[in-house]
């Protein structure tokens, strides 16, 4: 990895195409600094079909744990006079589901893997 600012890149005669936005945290190395964040962008699939999963670096997954958990009851939102309470419960797949249903999923739809989620 190198650094190539938009101008040296003019001034090269490369295209910006040609500027290498790889990062490394730790021993991970993404393509690209565009992490889409936990929780929004769920497990990743959900938005395939809006975003070349290809394009970003990488995401990091909603939480998971090494058993399903449902959640907690309805309502997990509340209006407040000062903004919105949430109770989600990090409801989640467990990992096993995740690795036998969501992982086959996601490695078709990515030329190369990304990062393991953390366990909590």
């Amino acid at each position: 990895m190198h650094e190539v600012t938009s101008s040296s890149a003019a001034n090269s005669g490369r295209s910006p195409a040609d500027v290498d936005l790889g990062v490394a945290i730790g021993a991970l190395r993404f393509r690209n600094p565009i992490l889409a964040a936990s929780g929004t962008f769920g497990y990743g699939l959900e938005f395939a079909h809006l975003v070349d999963l290809n394009r970003i670096g990488g995401f990091v997954t909603k939480g998971l744990s090494l058993e399903p958990i449902a959640g907690a009851p309805a309502p997990r939102l509340c209006e407040t006079p000062s903004g919105m309470l949430n109770a989600v419960g990090l409801e989640n797949v467990g990992v096993r589901a995740f690795v036998e249903q969501t992982t086959p999923k996601s490695s078709a739809s990515w030329r190369t893997r990304k990062a393991w989620p953390a366990m909590n």
